[in-house]
């Protein structure tokens, strides 16, 4: 008599436990969510810096934002995809293909990236306040 209840709640255990939500998919998830954050950032940049190309701005204010956009580029041509996760293109970009890197390494990119690309929104903020 056990051994026809075994099968029948061992696959039950296992159908259960595999529809729970996984930490390591919620890592990428996190780490997805970021590098979207990120792109929007930088697409909101890349206008903003073409406007301020359109203004008159004294020569060291715009040596100061051809540096802060050649940063951005570096920055894009850096970032990397979360493996996994498709999104639109917008624009000329593209990313490299993640490397190997554990969910939480990648999270931790991601983290990064985003950091670096709000530091070179912040020092534009700057110069887009100026008249």
């Amino acid at each position: 008599m056990k051994n026809f209840i075994f099968p029948p709640v061992l696959l039950a255990l296992l159908t259960f436990s595999g529809c729970a939500p996984k930490k390591d998919a919620n890592t990428l998830i996190q780490a997805h969510k970021l590098h979207l954050e990120s792109i929007a950032i930088a697409q909101e940049l890349e206008s903003t810096f073409q406007t301020l190309q359109k203004r008159n701005l004294p020569t060291a204010h715009r040596q100061k934002v051809d540096s802060l956009n050649q940063l951005l580029h570096l920055w894009e041509a850096s970032l990397i995809e979360v493996s996994g996760f498709d999104h639109e293109h917008e624009g000329a970009h593209e990313h490299k293909p993640a490397p190997q890197m554990t969910e939480e390494s990648m999270l931790e990119y991601q983290l990064q990236a985003k950091q670096a690309i709000l530091l070179i929104q912040k020092d534009l903020e700057e110069f887009s306040q100026l008249k």
